[in-house]
């Protein structure tokens, strides 16, 4: 055959159900026995073959996504439009749903600037009263004032020296030196400074190498070690309250949790002198946990799962509340066995998703299938969320357009390998093997009011750890770990609360000991009460 015209194979899809059966042919036939078996030897092989290139493709697949990062796992805009009546019909669209917003252009007006310095701009030739300078009949009358906005840059941190008069008395040569401004303060690092090094890099990520480079730049040199020394002050005014969040979150009504690594140096050196089957992993396990309309964020870091972190949290639960909502995927480093009988397990319908998302380019119409269904579930759970409804509503309202949707993929995926129409050991079958096993979990939002549908917040805080991994890369010691646990989880829980997490680490440094001796007064939602209540000299709380 001439190799310029020889063309590539067309893609062969062959079910393992139709292989075994051209066996089972095969074996009956008149062939040689030797034929037989040889024919046999290549549609194994072939199968076998078929089933690992799949499997490599998927890793490269997963690599790719991996590098280059995946815009979004929503379905195709041309499958939304072709979805079938049965979405349309199942799910009911509120009557005061309102069209959401166009998106902008990313400005945002002076509204928007809450702690904006306004100063007022006298007209350097008008006043009230005066006569119009145009008709030069009527009288002027103040009109409010015109709004324009101006941002202006200036450095993380900057440095004041003050330059204090002294005297000395000619005859006895004591020294008389004016005394330091109020805003001074006592330390050589205001707490503004520590507040803004802490945010910076425990906040958004920002290394104290790279910080230190930056501040250089501009003149006001700080070095990294300094930047440490800062953190670990603002650490230890911090710590009250990172131990009573731990408090309310041991006592929550919802409890979500994952791991992420995060390097600890001591401990891989520590590493070296351990058993083989001693544990030697290190990670930082991301907690939220609901109490009333608060969100609480916890990271724990060391050699425990995030399970044994959720277990010491919940050895101080009261047993006379109701059980715990918890929300994680299905790994089994999440659960916590000896305190099961006070928690409700839900298990995280992305990573069942994703599953299948995943496997989209190699079996689409099987995926495309989940994919569709799933998507009526995350629109009704959209839906409840519009119309404000309350958890029992919720779950009613789940119960009534979700149960039988889910019921339905069930059914369809139970199916799929009893029929033997999905190998059991492929992609997809491990896909279908995961929904099914851990369907309970799955479908907790059927029978629980409040029951999320995912874990997405929590991976969102995961994020919060794994940006910090990529630019600090580790931590050194477990105390330093310590540091990070707990500015991390003050920080996060002041954005849960939409407080100005900067003035939040300043006000903990300046009441540091009101803080230690009272945290409940202090936390992110109500410690401005706090503030008001010292102002107007009202005793809440002792000293």
């Amino acid at each position: 055959m001439n190799n310029q015209h020889e063309q590539d194979p067309s893609p062969l899809k062959v079910n393992p159900s139709e292989v075994e059966n051209l066996i089972t042919e095969i074996k009956a036939s008149s062939l040689s026995p030797q034929s037989k078996e040889l024919v046999v030897k290549i549609l194994v092989s072939f199968l076998w073959l078929s089933r690992q290139l799949a499997e490599k493709r998927l890793s490269i697949h997963k690599l790719l996504k991996l590098f280059f990062g995946s815009k979004t796992e929503k379905s195709n805009k041309k499958d939304e439009a072709n979805k079938d009546d049965k979405e349309s019909t199942s799910t009911p669209k509120p009557e005061d749903e309102k069209k959401k917003p166009v998106k902008g252009h990313g400005k945002n007006g002076s509204a928007k600037f809450e702690n904006a310095k306004r100063e007022s701009i006298v007209h350097p030739t008008l006043k009230a009263k005066d006569i119009c300078p145009v008709c030069e009949d009527g009288k002027l009358y103040e009109f409010g004032f015109a709004e324009v906005l101006r941002l202006f840059g200036q450095p993380p941190l900057i440095a004041k020296i003050y330059e204090l008069a002294r005297f000395r008395c000619a005859n006895c040569q004591e020294l008389f030196t004016a005394p330091l401004p109020e805003e001074a303060g006592n330390n050589r690092h205001h707490e503004s400074a520590n507040a803004m090094v802490g945010l910076l890099n425990y906040g958004s990520g920002m290394p104290f190498y790279r910080l230190e480079a930056l501040q250089k730049q501009l003149g006001t040199p700080l070095a990294d070690a300094t930047q440490f020394d800062m953190a670990e002050s603002l650490a230890n005014c911090a710590g009250p309250i990172f131990n009573y969040l731990k408090t309310l979150a041991s006592s929550a009504d919802q409890q979500g949790f994952d791991d992420t690594p995060m390097p600890i140096l001591s401990l891989i050196k520590e590493n070296e002198q351990l058993l083989e089957n001693e544990r030697k992993g290190m990670q930082t396990s991301a907690i939220m946990a609901t109490s009333g309309v608060n969100k609480i964020a916890l990271f724990i870091t060391g050699r425990q799962h995030a399970g044994e972190n959720i277990g010491d949290l919940l050895q101080n639960r009261n047993p006379l509340l109701s059980k715990v909502i918890q929300m994680s995927d299905a790994s089994a480093n999440n659960f916590c066995h000896a305190y099961s009988d006070l928690v409700i397990t839900a298990l995280c319908m992305d990573h069942g998703r994703r599953n299948f998302y995943d496997l989209l380019i190699f079996f689409p119409q099987d995926c495309q299938h989940v994919i569709k269904e799933l998507g009526i579930i995350y629109k009704n759970d959209d839906t409840a969320k519009v119309l404000n409804l309350t958890p029992i509503e919720r779950l009613h309202f789940h119960q009534k357009h979700s149960a039988e949707v889910m019921n339905n993929l069930n059914t369809w995926m139970e199916e799929k390998i009893e029929n033997k129409e999905v190998e059991p050991n492929s992609e997809l079958g491990k896909a279908i093997n995961y929904f099914t096993k851990h369907w309970n979990g799955l479908t907790e939002f059927l029978r629980t009011a409040g029951a999320p549908l995912s874990n997405a917040e929590v991976e969102r805080l995961v994020k919060r750890c794994v940006l910090r991994r990529k630019a600090s890369l580790f931590y050194k010691t477990q105390a330093g770990a310590w540091i990070g646990d707990i500015l991390m989880s003050v920080i996060e829980t002041c954005r849960f609360a939409e407080k100005n997490t900067f003035e939040y680490l300043v006000v903990l440094q300046k009441y540091a000991s009101r803080v230690k001796a009272n945290p409940e007064h202090w936390l992110p939602w109500n410690y401005e009460q706090a503030l008001v209540a010292l102002t107007k000299n009202t005793h809440l709380f002792s000293v």
